[in-house]
């Protein structure tokens, strides 16, 4: 025992923190097997027998509390430790998902987007501060890219993996059992997280009051201009981005795609994510300029929107479909690095918050006129938010000089 101690004594400090990766690489995949996804719609109008207008509401009330509860959640993770804010916010998922299925009512619905939006909250920059004090303690920060590369491929791995699963226990026990299941892999994700060793720049304990990181935090954020043009990119095309998510179902339907396939069609975009993620190291490199990778996928996603606006082929809007969502879906993960680069390690939780509290109010706001663009002309809604993407892609605000590696 004796020889035992000596030699974890003896271990060098960045060879644990190294440990600390696989850990995180199953949370993430095992936090987003999202069983639901591929049967979401029919979850909420068969079993939960709301209205899509009502999902839609649904979602407004997530993105709200995610907006108020951001930088709140961001600074406990500053206060008192990324580990403790992403184990908070894992059970926080495990009540959510309890709350959802006992009883089909847009009230329970309600109370588990809530905490839902609270799991988000406590994990979304607490996660990601964790990941980048470990490189560092390390000395391997400059890995950054690379690694928040192979966390986003884990999280569209289980996606890809869960919606067919999903499918399959939707149809085999029900709609109801097919959220009430995503309990066990949220579960698997607090016990990875617990094996996660927090380094020490990952908290502050005492020394800094609650109040302070939380000005700091957003100050850091309002007095960096690389931090915000990085953020007015990453947001301005997101919120365009996200629009597939939603339309791409419609699309299929009035062009007579029958329903049975939109689950592989769900499968194949969360696929086309996890290539773009694995190839932008290489197209940064052809392409000899990060700033020109940024406008590169926000070309293809106003490009892909247009063959969505004007195209009926199955085989085109597939295609379409699959660029939009593929480039347009995974470009967070590079800003996960640029991001980074500019902020305080004690602030760093608080900062990406903020960030993210932006980004939510923003795509909340977007929300309601992207329902009411659709029910107007879906050709012209991807005609529009085409021209969004195309407008951003040649005037990207974000500088050379911010995309810091």
């Amino acid at each position: 025992m004796a020889e035992l101690s000596t030699r974890e004594e003896k271990t060098p400090a960045p060879t644990r923190f190294v440990a600390n990766l696989w850990p995180i690489y199953v949370f993430q995949f095992c936090l987003n097997m999202h069983f639901i996804g591929g049967v979401l719609v029919p979850f909420f109008t068969q079993w939960g027998r709301i209205s899509l207008v009502q999902v839609m509401l649904l979602q407004s009330w997530f993105m709200l509390w995610i907006f108020i509860l951001e930088v709140p959640t961001g600074t406990i993770a500053d206060r008192y430790g990324r580990k403790k804010s992403v184990l908070l916010g894992t059970t926080a998922l495990l009540a959510a998902v309890i709350v959802y299925t006992s009883v089909p009512n847009i009230a329970a619905f309600a109370v588990g987007e809530f905490l839902w939006a609270i799991s988000g909250a406590l994990i979304s920059g607490a996660e990601n501060a964790l990941v980048y004090d470990t490189l560092k303690a390390a000395g391997r920060d400059a890995e950054s890219k690379r690694v928040f590369g192979r966390i986003g491929m884990a999280s569209q791995l289980a996606l890809l993996v869960a919606a067919p699963v999903g499918s399959l226990i939707a149809t085999c026990l029900g709609l109801r059992e097919t959220m009430l299941l995503m309990v066990v892999p949220a579960a698997v994700a607090l016990l990875a997280m617990l094996a996660v060793k927090e380094p020490a720049d990952g908290r502050n304990g005492n020394r800094v009051k609650y109040r302070a990181i939380l000005f700091n935090g957003v100050k850091n954020f309002a007095r960096s201009k690389p931090l915000k043009r990085l953020a007015a990119n990453m947001i301005g095309v997101g919120i365009v981005a996200y629009g597939i998510i939603w339309l791409y179902q419609v699309k299929l339907s009035a062009i007579c795609v029958p329903i049975e396939y939109f689950g592989i069609m769900h499968a194949s975009i969360v696929a086309a994510e996890i290539l773009s993620i694995a190839v932008f190291r290489r197209l940064e490199k052809a392409l000899g300029s990060k700033r020109r990778l940024l406008v590169l996928t926000t070309a293809v996603l106003g490009g892909s929107y247009l063959v969505l606006a004007v195209a009926n082929d199955v085989v085109l809007v597939v295609i379409a479909i699959l660029l939009a969502g593929g480039f347009g879906l995974s470009r967070f993960t590079l800003f996960n690095s640029y991001f980074n680069k500019h902020i305080p390690s004690d602030e760093r939780a608080t900062t990406l918050s903020a960030i993210s509290m932006f980004r939510t109010i923003a795509q909340a706001a977007f929300n309601p006129l992207l329902g009411a663009l659709t029910d107007w002309s879906l050709p012209c809604t991807f005609a529009i938010l085409a021209a969004a993407s195309l407008v951003i892609a040649a005037f990207p605000i974000a500088k050379e000089g911010d995309l810091v590696d």
